[in-house]
């Protein structure tokens, strides 16, 4: 006779991998500032010998820059605030608990969970739109993205746990 399956499976995220992140957003963000700082600087100079015209083109190639940046600062306080992250499925739902506190979505809110793969890393998304806490922040669009290198747990295995704790509503592609 086998054991009956756990009702909770948990994926914790490392403090290593946090901190990471974190990092690889620090430095695409910085890079986001150059790009609007040269621009800039390059329309100031142009304004000062008196060619204003060429200033402006510079200044107008700055602003989709910018906007990234600000996007981006966006997404690096949603990833700080999500330390010690660790996400949770349950027969009730899926959840996620961070410093912030723990807020949990009915399975019937998930539009969408997939195991993705980008430059040799596997990932698991959660999509679950309106979802409360720091991923609201980001209305429709908010997406758990857990990175699966450091977890120890194999794609097989989580794919199966939410197909049993969900009773099948969802399926993870």
């Amino acid at each position: 006779m086998q054991p009956a399956p756990p009702t909770t499976f948990f994926l914790e995220r490392s403090s290593r991998v946090h901190r990471r992140q974190l990092r690889r957003l620090r430095i695409f963000i910085a890079t986001q500032c150059c790009n609007v700082a040269w621009p800039l600087a390059g329309s100031i100079t142009l304004a000062v010998l008196g060619s204003g015209a060429s200033g402006w083109i510079l200044s107008a190639a700055a602003v989709p820059a910018l906007g990234l940046a600000v996007q981006q600062l966006r997404v690096y306080s949603v990833h700080k605030a999500m330390r010690n992250l660790r996400l949770i499925f349950s027969p009730q739902g899926v959840g996620y608990e961070s410093d912030v506190g723990a807020f949990h979505a009915p399975w019937s809110a998930v539009r969408r969970m997939r195991i993705n793969s980008w430059a040799g890393r596997h990932y698991l998304s959660v999509r679950v739109p309106y979802w409360s806490g720091p991923i609201g922040a980001f209305g429709m669009f908010g997406e758990l993205v857990l990175p699966l290198k450091d977890i120890g747990v194999a794609h097989e295995e989580i794919r199966n746990a939410v197909n049993y704790l969900s009773n099948g509503t969802v399926v993870v592609r």
